[in-house]
């Protein structure tokens, strides 16, 4: 039983290290690296792998699997990386379609501003309102906006509302 067993064993390492070729496990390691430089991950992948068939020892695959982990840890760097620029680009178009929608609420209170000295109320207050409620409900021009078209359909004869001490701060 013994010697089953030292067989096997003999049998073993000698299929493992049958196809120990030095030569071809240094090109294929090599021609993995520059798939790797490249950016070709997956072809790195396979020639590294690949180059563990003509492994002559076990530093050979130690190495062949320390340079598979290093590209998958590349491989994760660069993801992260391009969600770090994705989440730039996305928070500068959030803020460029802030900008965007700031103006336009701008530009319906100052359109309401112009109707309610028109004497068109229901025009100012109907541009105020749509400005404020589905356009940019903090912005201070369009509250004051709302609230002069309130201020006036109540009070139409009265003079205008002072809000320059409230736009200075």
């Amino acid at each position: 039983m013994k010697a089953y067993f030292l067989f096997l064993f003999i049998v073993s390492a000698y299929s493992l290290f049958s196809q120990c070729q030095p030569q071809e496990f240094k090109r294929i390691f090599e021609e993995a690296n520059a798939y790797k430089k490249s950016g070709n991950f997956i072809d790195a992948k396979n020639n590294f792998e690949a180059s563990k068939t003509y492994a002559c020892s076990q530093s050979n695959i130690k190495s062949a699997d320390d340079a598979i982990d290093s590209l998958f840890v590349l491989i994760e760097q660069l993801r992260i990386k391009a969600d770090i620029e994705k989440n730039r680009a996305d928070s500068t178009a959030i803020a460029s379609q802030r900008q965007a929608l700031r103006a336009y609420a701008n530009d319906l209170a100052y359109k309401s501003q112009i109707a309610l000295r028109d004497g068109d109320r229901t025009t100012a207050f109907r541009l105020a309102e749509f400005a404020h409620r589905y356009v940019d409900d903090d912005n201070l021009q369009v509250t004051c906006a709302l609230c002069d078209a309130l201020y006036y359909n109540d009070n139409p004869p009265t003079p205008p509302l002072d809000y320059e001490h409230v736009r200075r701060t």
